[in-house]
């Protein structure tokens, strides 16, 4: 049969086991969770910059299509003017 200090070490050999695993998946979560708010991070910085890009891209368009506009009137006014002037 087993002794009682028998039984005691198994007892402490498994509970140690058990605290060794429990750190470990302790190390493993925080490591996780660590890289989650990274990625986290990187997605607001995303946002962030999708929306600056938006900003600057809707009163740029409107420039573009405002000089689109003023070259094609000046276009005309030279050709209107020389056509006006003969």
């Amino acid at each position: 049969m087993w002794s009682t200090s028998h039984h005691a070490g198994m007892i402490a050999h498994f509970v140690s086991r058990i605290a060794l695993a429990l750190r470990r998946s302790e190390r493993m979560f925080a490591s996780r969770r660590e890289q989650e708010l990274c990625n986290e991070h990187l997605v607001r910085i995303g946002v962030l910059a999708a929306g600056a890009a938006h900003e600057l891209a809707q009163p740029l368009s409107t420039l573009s299509v405002a000089i689109v506009e003023i070259e094609h009137r000046c276009k005309a006014r030279r050709t209107c003017s020389r056509c006006c002037a003969t």
